[in-house]
């Protein structure tokens, strides 16, 4: 991202906070069920572009240990105070995700939730442990439904994420329309995928 790509997040999230009542991503909750997560365990959890840290927020309370990254500092310190107030311990990392950012370590679970980039995807992957769970949603291209972002380059094609997965098993995709908790429809790509315990 630009200089000006940061600015624009940080007039976004300095309209106000996006934290009040908001739930974390249905296909995070789905997926941690899929894997077994009902508890974090100390398990190590990485949320990329994590905004104002709804699902890294949601981690935490689980038990998780968070590392949450994202470009605005006006939203990390949103959720770091988020963080402060509910007695939560996460590190806030900012960090553009468009240049060769590094994971700081490895991870049983990596959360990419409507950001677009799909070689830093493929390179997530090589930061999971044997085990671990890439779980990503994106809008989907379309000429029908226009809820969510209208550039191309911020939806994927079809098929894209399961592609960008490499060698993980695929064990939930989805593809097509949803509708949102505000009822709105979507077009979305939903892929949760792992490493085999052998660590191929």
């Amino acid at each position: 991202m630009t200089r000006l790509d940061r600015q624009k997040w940080d007039r976004r999230y300095s309209r106000g906070s996006e934290l009040a009542g908001a739930q974390p991503s249905e296909w995070l909750l789905r997926s941690l069920a899929l894997a077994g997560f009902d508890r974090g365990d100390g398990r190590a959890a990485l949320d990329v572009a994590c905004g104002t840290g709804r699902d890294a927020l949601y981690l935490a309370a689980l038990g998780f240990s968070v590392d949450a990254v994202d470009i605005s500092p006006v939203a990390l310190a949103q959720a770091s105070a988020a963080s402060r107030e509910r007695e939560l311990s996460i590190n806030w990392l900012e960090a553009d995700l468009d240049l060769a950012f590094r994971p700081p370590r490895t991870y049983d679970l990596i959360l990419m939730i409507h950001y677009v980039n799909l070689p830093l995807m493929e390179k997530l992957t090589l930061a999971l442990r044997p085990g671990g769970w890439l779980v990503s949603e994106q809008y989907l291209h379309t000429s029908g439904v226009q809820v969510g972002p209208r550039r191309a380059e911020y939806r994927v094609a079809s098929g894209a994420l399961a592609a960008a997965c490499g060698d993980l098993e695929i064990v939930e995709q989805e593809e097509g329309t949803s509708r949102d908790r505000l009822g709105r429809t979507l077009a979305v790509s939903r892929v949760a995928a792992r490493r085999s315990v052998l660590g191929h």
